[in-house]
């Protein structure tokens, strides 16, 4: 079936139309088909002409409307009994032109009166082995960036939530999700980015960022690891763990705490700077700056939660060492005016004896340590005083 052609350079060839008469109740249905066969059976193809001057003609695929609901499109591959089902191929065009763009690509689900349409890309379930795989790629440039992939929920009165998970392990382990930028041979590696949403309303929250590892009904849960980056020639990546400043109130609180334990102990707490081939790492612990008074530092055991307990011991010293082993200060600032002091003292009892306070040198094969007591020097007053006082007792 073909239409005639224009006798002049500016008519137009004749229409063609395959159609099923209209109808009060039901119009008959259109079939395109290729007949079947032993062997291969035809194909069919519909196609749009090609234009040697200006724009080719659309090829549309599209169903009726309809009162109750409209009509369906659907495209599906053929079955296969031994071999692979049949591909699906959707391609928009390509341009040869250096200034022009190749053709767009666009999904979308219908809009309604009451809520949107779904859209749903799903790869195909497999009974002996894996499923199928999702790939979403951007396109590549040989001069240029490659093309952005960009997955996000569009503003609304309240927006719609991303989900990025993957499915259960009924059987065997679940999926593990995995985020990372590529690697750059010129110039400094990528970043990535996680943050909570801000809001402007008075009296809100910022969202949060919540990472956390998996648990696990009789193992051991999952470990977490924040690692910066290793350098081969250079220093290695820095990890900065720090709140939110604020114009008017307090800095947000920055939290670092090991698990509890209903039954045994709680996990522990590790500060641990890295070795190094001639000297290990320092570790810093400051308060911060005040222009009234600077920020304390505090550490403290924890508390025994019966009556019986006892609160956890507090150690500071030097490692052990084959050869020498670092001294250790507890020094207050010096200051303009008046220097800090220093107090080491044991706690009191209200039932029973009050904890002894050890000043001890250790001992040596050749000379045992030395132990100084000190007061300071004064350039225009009394130099300071030494107090060595026994304590008192109230019984009489």
């Amino acid at each position: 079936i073909k239409s005639g052609t224009g006798t002049t350079a500016d008519s137009m060839s004749g229409e063609v139309m395959v159609a099923s008469s209209d109808s009060s109740k039901l119009t008959g249905d259109v079939y395109v088909v290729s007949g079947d066969a032993v062997a291969n059976s035809g194909s069919v193809t519909v196609s749009s002409g090609s234009s040697s001057t200006s724009s080719a003609g659309p090829v549309m695929i599209e169903a009726g409307s309809g009162v109750d609901v409209g009509g369906a499109v659907g495209i599906k591959s053929g079955y296969s009994d031994s071999n692979t089902g049949g591909a699906i191929d959707i391609t928009a065009g390509s341009s040869g032109d250096s200034r022009s763009s190749g053709g767009a690509l666009s999904l979308s689900s219908g809009s309604g009166g009451l809520s949107g349409g779904s859209l749903s890309i799903s790869a195909g379930s497999g009974v002996a082995d894996a499923g199928g795989n999702v790939q979403v790629t951007s396109g590549a440039s040989a001069e240029v960036n490659s093309g952005s992939v960009s997955v996000s929920t569009l503003s609304s009165q309240s927006s719609g939530a991303l989900m990025l998970s993957t499915g259960e392990g009924l059987s065997g382990t679940g999926g593990a999700v995995s985020i990372s930028v590529g690697q750059s041979s010129v110039g400094d590696g990528s970043a990535i980015s996680v943050s909570g949403g801000s809001t402007t309303s008075v009296g809100s929250l910022g969202g949060a960022v919540v990472i956390g590892s998996g648990s696990s009904e009789s193992g051991i849960g999952g470990e977490m690891s924040l690692n910066a980056g290793s350098s081969l020639s250079n220093d290695g990546g820095v990890i900065s763990l720090s709140a939110g400043s604020s114009m008017s109130g307090t800095g947000g609180e920055t939290r670092v705490s090991s698990g509890s334990s209903s039954s045994s102990s709680g996990g522990l707490l590790v500060l641990e700077s890295g070795s190094g081939l001639t000297r290990g790492g320092s570790l810093n612990m400051m308060g911060g700056l005040g222009e009234t008074e600077g920020g304390a530092v505090l550490i403290k055991s924890g508390t025994g939660t019966t009556a019986d307990s006892m609160s956890g011991e507090v150690m500071v010293a030097s490692s052990d060492s084959s050869k020498l082993t670092g001294d250790v200060y507890v020094v207050s600032g010096d200051a303009v005016a008046n220097s800090g002091s220093v107090t080491v003292s044991s706690g009191s009892s209200s039932t029973s004896s009050a904890g002894p306070v050890m000043i001890e040198a250790g001992s040596g094969v050749d000379v045992g340590g030395a132990v100084g007591i000190k007061s300071g020097y004064s350039d225009s007053n009394t130099g300071g005083a030494i107090d060595i006082t026994a304590g008192s007792s109230g019984d009489s």
